[in-house]
């Protein structure tokens, strides 16, 4: 049996620091010391930016981009159908592409008078003044494939309308830790269900998952997951209860994520792991 370890970034992997190079180092930690563990990065970060983080890995941490809406790998043995090379990753989109999503968004504020501005109406400055990036990372995180995170500028029940248009548009969106996303109902569980299927059919390996997050949208991973370490939300809040399949961590960052992640393993899970 294999684990995956599926783990969101900002929030849990990641502070408010952004220590990259901690958390490389953090993820290289786990599979030095596990072998029979794999760590998959879920995040709805764009994937110039996840590439940005796994260059600094001496492992090979799979990558699923935008909530979902793409796979991104270095080892060829997974690679499959209508997957594109980018930056030494092979990549796989499961979504009606970023233009597809802009136009129909901009038909909705156009036609319904929504409030609301996208990653696509921002300039990298304003991008990086909302999320605290550097305007480097910012530009990165505007590269985007199959999602679009915006900022709601009107009430909750016009929210709820646009929810509803979204739908019959056949779009979603999704709520993270500091935008609502909107996509072609991509969202991290799906993704991370996609992954570990065609796993087992190249391997032939029965497949577990820690899942690690700490957002709204990362809540359908952790609830489906084997084990779940949940992370403090942006008002200290966890998303689900303790309990003996989940474990609370005290804050975000590669230290405590490393020490929470490995006290998971050697005491939930390391018997399944003695190989």
């Amino acid at each position: 049996m294999a684990w995956l370890v599926a783990s969101d970034l900002d929030g849990t992997l990641l502070d408010t620091t952004y220590p990259t190079v901690a958390a490389a180092l953090a993820i290289d930690a786990v599979a030095a010391a596990y072998p029979g563990v794999s760590v998959v990065l879920v995040s709805s970060k764009t994937l110039a930016e996840m590439v940005g983080i796994a260059r600094f890995c001496e492992s090979d941490p799979l990558l699923l981009f935008e909530n979902g809406a793409g796979v991104a790998w270095r080892e060829t043995k997974l690679c499959g159908r209508g997957s594109q090379q980018h930056a030494g990753f092979e990549v796989e989109c499961a979504s009606v592409g970023y233009p597809r999503i802009r136009e129909q968004l901009e038909m909705l504020r156009r036609t319904r008078s929504y409030q609301f501005r996208g990653f696509g109406d921002m300039t990298a400055g304003e991008v990086a003044e909302r999320t605290g990036l550097d305007v480097q990372s910012a530009e990165e995180a505007r590269r985007r494939m199959g999602t679009e995170p915006l900022a709601w500028g009107s009430d909750a029940d016009s929210l709820e309308r646009f929810r509803q248009d979204l739908a019959e548009l056949g779009l979603c969106l999704e709520r993270g830790g500091r935008f609502h996303h909107v996509s072609a109902h991509a969202n991290k569980q799906g993704a991370l269900r996609r992954l570990i299927k065609q796993i087992r059919y190249q391997t032939g390996e029965r497949i577990s998952t820690l899942a690690c997050g700490d957002a709204p949208n990362d809540l359908d991973m952790l609830s489906h997951a084997d084990r779940a370490l949940v992370f403090p939300g942006s008002e200290g809040n966890y998303l689900l209860p303790e309990s003996d399949r989940v474990w609370h961590a005290p804050k975000a960052g590669p230290a405590t994520w490393l020490a929470c992640v490995s006290r998971m393993i050697e005491s939930q899970v390391g018997e399944a792991l003695a190989i």
